[in-house]
Order: C-alpha cells, then structure tokens, then sequence
C-alpha cells in the first residue's frame, strides 16, 4: 500500500537538513588550529591601529552566542612614537565561518575586556579621520585608558561602555569607570555629549550643531572649588565655534558663590595650546574669600594652574567689595608659560587709591618666588594712617614705588630698591626689610592685608 505524502514531514526533514548543515558549517572552523593564523591577524590589527601588535594567546572560535572568534593577550606596542600602547587579556571578534576560510578578518563589530591602554591624544584625532566605515559596535569592560598630549595625561579607570558607528562617525557613546577614583558617567546620543562626575556634582554638557552658521553649546555645573579663591557652585555656559586651529567660546556666562560675569576663550590648537581669557566680573565680593584660601592659592593651586595651561588671562572686577574697601576695581593680565607666571599687570584702583604690581612667579627648588615690581599712590593718606602708621601723616598726597623679591612660602621680603619722596640708601633698605619681616613674621595672611604696609610710613 503506497504511503500517503505527508507536508509536514517533509518540512520537518527539510528542517533537519537545513538545520544539520548550517551547524557543520558553523562548527567546521572548530577543527581548525586558528594559531596558525596568528601571523594574518597580527598583520590585520598593525595594519589598522598603525602600531606593532603581538598576539602571546591562543585564538579560539564560538558559536555558542553567535559566531566570534577569541583573541587571548594582545600587546600594543608603537615604540618611540608613543601613540597607541597597551595589553588587553580578551579581544572577541565577531565573524563568520567563510571568512575565517577566506582568511577575511574583520574588526567591524568586537569586545575587549582586562586591559590597559595608553594613547596619544593625535592619534585619535588622526585615528578617526582616516578610518571611515570600519567599525560599527564596540563593546569593552575593565579597561583602564591614559591618554596622553605634549604637556599633560588623563586617565579613566576600570571603564565599561559601549561605542556605536554610523557611516564611520561615532553616533552613540555609553561609558561609567573611574576618573581620579571617582565614579564618572559619559554619553552621546543625538548631538549631545554629557560627562558627569555625581559625587562632587560636577555635569557637563555639550550639544554639537551640524549647521556650519550656527554654533555649539557647552554647560558645566560644579558645586566644588575650582582655580581660583571662591569659585565654588559654579555655572558655566558658552557658545562655541571651533576648527582645526582654534576652539572660540563666545557670549560666556559664568556665576558662582563669590562671582559673575561674561566674556570670551580663545583656545588655539596646536602641539602646545595658548589660551586666551578675557572675562569681567561685576561687583564681586572679596570680603566672602578667607584669608586661608588665598594662602593655599599662592602656596599650592597658583603653580598648579601654571602647569595645566599655557596662555594669556585678563579679566576684570568691576566694583569689588573688600573688607576696607581701599580699591573699587581690580584689573589683572597674566601669562601662564610653561610652569611660569608673568604678570604684565594687577591694578587695583580708586578715585583715592591706586596700585600697580607686575613681575613674576619662580619656583627656585622648595621656594617660590615673586619677583616684583609695585607702586603706589593715594591722595587719603591721613585717613589711611588713622591707628595704623608709625608717624602722623602731614599730607594726603603719598606715593612710592620698589621692587625686590618676595619669598611666599617663607612670607619673607627682600626689598632691592625703594623711592618715595627720595630714594633710599641701601642701609635704609636693609632697615625696611628688616621692618617688614618683623611685621609679617612668615605669616603670608597679613600679606594680603594694605594696613600692614602702611605700619612702616
């Protein structure tokens, strides 16, 4: 009796077959000793990361969660062009049986986990320009990263995230590690890049127009101190125009505790960036800053900066207010070189006083030093000197100019050259210095303080 023909048999035995050859397919680069390919991948990866790149592992296929290849310890290794170095214990590749035949490796879609990469700040740039449509996902986890310029390094550690590509271009961005041993956040998606550090309520943002007549947007909120005496629960926020020589941040707003005020930055792009600053601030009160956060400014912070950042910064406070209220606007210009600091000028000025310091700031071994040049004049001498001056004041009008050196850390000056009315012989200097060491007995807080001065008149 012949069988009747039963679809769902056939189906079902198609199915099978079906079913049996696409794991033959999938399971057949098993039996091959994908060691012997080290040399071909090694190549792949020298040849896209421009570097020298050593597989010390074994190479292994999956097909347990999709078809990938496993890449065991992967050196980096660029020698002394320094740009990409590093190790990563796991690179999966995601591939297919017939390119594996075909010895047609591809990098489009990986992840890497337990490693550390160094990376130079110029091979990123140059990296991502000249490598269009290669990648399209990147998965990573525990991966420490430095990245390095000519001047300074930043690192992230113990990083995990995801890359994503479109057309060659980075779309999309999540990461959360480590910066400074505080728990950071980063991500871009939709134009929008935000950074944000939750433990001292630190956030960035910045939205990238791709409209070349119109600008970007960069906010920053930071609830900490930041550069300078009182610049705590800042805000920050700027237009931006930027291109290969210059990052312009227009119609700046700033507001903290202690200031607020507008201006611009002009960061020019090169193997060394200046940076120039001008900003103004209205009616800013000084009386709000401690005595001790100046004294840890110029003892710690002030060089600090100096070392960050090279550059020229002016800004201008209008209407200050200060404890005695002596000066109403205070103007300063100062040009970070190098770990150097020159001041071009720092005017503090009234309708009845004025003063003038320019110089600069040397760290000399364990001392740092200002090397000074000041003057000053007032036409209220009388009233300055009410309890404070050793001898009654016959005039209003004073004026005088030094200059010398003034050793911060020690609070000690040596004055080089005095003139007032005359000009005074070096024994009579050498009795000034002698006087003003007496009244500030290393104490760099009555530095700060215009009475202490005017105990020598």
């Amino acid at each position: 009796m012949k069988k009747k023909f039963s679809i769902n048999n056939f189906f079902l035995k198609i199915f099978v077959l079906a079913t049996a050859i696409l794991i033959v397919i999938f399971a057949s680069p098993l039996f091959l000793n994908l060691n012997n390919y080290k040399s071909s991948f090694e190549l792949e990866l020298s040849s896209l990361l421009k570097t020298n790149v050593k597989i010390e592992g074994n190479i292994e296929y999956t097909f347990k969660t999709g078809p990938k290849l496993l890449l065991k310890s992967i050196f980096f290794e660029s020698g002394e062009a320094n740009t990409i170095n590093g190790k990563i214990k796991n690179l999966n590749v995601i591939t297919n049986p017939f390119n594996i035949f075909k010895k047609n490796f591809s990098f489009k879609t990986f992840y890497i986990a337990n490693g550390n990469i160094l990376i130079s700040e110029e091979f990123i740039r140059v990296f991502l320009k000249n490598n269009k449509n290669i990648f399209k996902k990147i998965n990573f986890k525990n991966i420490d990263l430095k990245i390095i310029n000519r001047q300074s390094e930043i690192e992230f550690t113990s990083n995990n995230g995801k890359l994503f590509f479109n057309k060659g271009n980075i779309s999309g961005v999540d990461i959360e590690g480590l910066f400074s041993n505080l728990f950071y956040k980063f991500r871009f998606k939709n134009k929008k890049l935000e950074f944000e550090i939750p433990s001292i309520k630190f956030s960035l943002e910045y939205l990238i127009n791709n409209f070349k007549d119109k600008e970007n947007f960069l906010q920053v909120k930071f609830a900490n101190k930041i550069f300078f005496p009182g610049f705590k629960n800042v805000y920050f926020r700027s237009d931006i125009i930027s291109n290969d020589k210059l990052i312009k941040l227009d119609d700046i707003k700033i507001t903290s505790s202690t200031y607020s005020g507008l201006g611009s930055i002009n960061i020019h792009r090169n193997f060394n960036p200046f940076i120039l600053v001008d900003l103004a601030f209205g009616r800013t009160n000084f009386a709000n800053v401690s005595d001790s956060e100046w004294v840890s400014f110029f003892n710690k912070d002030l060089f600090k900066v100096a070392k960050l950042i090279n550059g020229n910064i002016k800004i201008k406070f209008k209407h200050i207010i200060t404890e005695n209220d002596y000066f109403d606007d205070l103007y300063i210009d100062v040009i970070f070189d190098n770990g150097d600091i020159v001041l071009n000028n720092v005017d503090f000025i009234s309708d009845n006083n004025t003063l003038n310091l320019s110089g600069r700031f040397i760290q000399n071994e364990n001392d740092s030093l200002l090397f000074f040049d000041s003057k000053f004049s007032t036409n209220r001498l009388k009233k300055l000197c009410i309890k404070v001056c050793k001898a009654k004041a016959l005039t209003d009008n004073y004026s005088m100019e030094s200059k010398g050196i003034f050793n911060i850390k020690k609070s000690k000056f040596i004055v080089d050259d005095f003139f007032s009315n005359k000009k005074l012989t070096k024994s009579e200097i050498d009795k000034r210095n002698q006087d003003l060491n007496v009244i500030f007995a290393g104490n760099l807080k009555k530095v700060f303080v215009l009475k202490n001065f005017l105990r020598l008149y």
